[in-house]
């Protein structure tokens, strides 16, 4: 099995404010990727961003508003 590095890379992780969404961000970013984390609870997204370091963006995004998800991929580019 071939191991593909993502350090460097962006992951935009919809779902992260807990559980799984917010694991794979804080995972993700010790492993050297840039993490955009979405979801609907801004002070919880706003942890996990801080978890990250650096390496993390939060954005309160409904991904269901097509607005606001065009704004989430727009920050985090």
């Amino acid at each position: 099995m071939r191991t593909v590095s993502i350090a460097g890379k962006t992951i935009f992780i919809t779902g992260a404010a807990r559980g799984i969404g917010a694991e794979t961000a804080r995972r993700a970013a010790a492993k050297g990727a840039n993490v955009a984390i979405v979801g609907l609870e801004p002070d919880e997204l706003e942890r996990v961003a801080a978890a990250c370091g650096d390496r993390g963006a939060a954005f309160e995004c409904d991904v269901t508003d097509r607005e606001q998800t065009q704004a989430a991929v727009e920050g985090t580019l």
